[in-house]
């Protein structure tokens, strides 16, 4: 489980879905990009850094337990603390099928595979919105 994509906020618009929440990095990167794994923050009850945020950020799910799209997103933003390196997002043929990759600022080339730099591990404020059309 090398990225983690914590979700805090779903906001129901009807048509569209906004997601938001914290993305973790720990383990190995793999070249080409990884596809996160998607929980949703459970609150105080969850284990930190598992299945709960690291960053406080409040928990806005209010009974919703899915992300009801298919669609890939069609609104992305990616905010990193980390100023060496740039998570990009790479959508895939589904809602959650992307992959984050990472460009290493110096050099605008991507991260070579192997251990995150302490940088991206140590990073707290990495957030992820995306906005879906959802499945009605």
């Amino acid at each position: 489980m090398a990225v983690q994509f914590i979700v805090t906020k779903l906001d129901d618009e009807g048509e569209f879905l906004n997601v938001f929440g914290q993305l973790l990095f720990t383990g190995n990167y793999m070249a080409g990009g990884e596809v996160p794994t998607v929980a949703l923050d459970i609150g105080s009850a969850g284990v930190v850094g598992t299945n709960k945020n690291t960053a406080s950020l409040p928990v806005f799910l209010t009974g919703q337990t899915a992300i009801h799209a298919t669609r890939p997103p069609h609104e992305i933003n990616i905010q990193s603390e980390a100023g060496t390196h740039i998570p990009v997002l790479i959508p895939g043929t589904s809602a959650l099928n992307f992959k984050i990759k990472q460009i290493v600022v110096s050099t605008g080339a991507e991260l070579a595979a192997g251990a995150y730099p302490a940088a991206i591990t140590g990073a707290i404020f990495n957030y992820l919105m995306l906005k879906f059309k959802k499945n009605i």
